[in-house]
């Protein structure tokens, strides 16, 4: 009821502006100073939701843009680590056949063959630096993720599943499998 005196009041100080002095009497000054105050209090209240809101925000923000850079670093660092992968993929051939041919040398080595052997050393230890190393296997479990079974073969005196022969090189770059290793397995 009292609210609706106030509000009456209001009203006709915006009508009537004349009538001001009658209103200031009939509405008391600690009511009109708490409602500025209720007033200043949610206006603050709702500044300082909307203050927390924005912090969260941009907490948020920050977080993602450290776990974008930290994404984008890895993978670039992915990146130049297996660079080389595709090119020593394709030169891999060549080590097989000049391993196949340091093999089949004979016993006695003239310049020619003395010559061979260093240009295959030369290039076996520039691929190692850049990473790639052969797969240990001979005398090994077998383990798909490093070798491949192209033949079963039969030994008494080894263990089931253990690699009696290498058939092709294996080879890793950096902890990856370029290739597998083709080996044969005992039963």
């Amino acid at each position: 009821m009292e609210e609706k005196k106030y509000q009456n009041a209001i009203n006709e100080e915006i009508l009537e502006p004349e009538k001001k002095s009658d209103l200031a009497e009939e509405i008391p000054e600690e009511t009109i100073e708490d409602r500025s105050d209720e007033k200043a209090d949610t206006t603050l209240d709702h500044a300082e939701e909307k203050l927390e809101q924005m912090t969260n925000q941009m907490m948020r923000l920050q977080a993602d843009f450290e776990n974008y850079k930290k994404r984008t670093i890895k993978e670039k660092t992915e990146i130049g680590k297996y660079a080389l992968e595709g090119f020593i993929n394709k030169l891999l051939p060549v080590l097989d056949n000049i391993d196949r041919a340091v093999e089949a040398l004979p016993e006695t080595q003239d310049g020619y063959i003395e010559g061979v052997l260093i240009v295959f050393n030369q290039l076996k230890e520039i691929l190692e630096k850049e990473g790639l190393s052969e797969i240990d296997t001979l005398g090994k479990p077998f383990d798909p993720n490093f070798h491949h079974c192209v033949v079963m073969g039969e030994d008494p005196d080894k263990a089931s599943n253990e690699v009696l022969e290498v058939l092709q090189k294996g080879y890793e770059l950096k902890g990856k499998v370029l290739r597998p290793t083709m080996v044969m397995v005992n039963q």
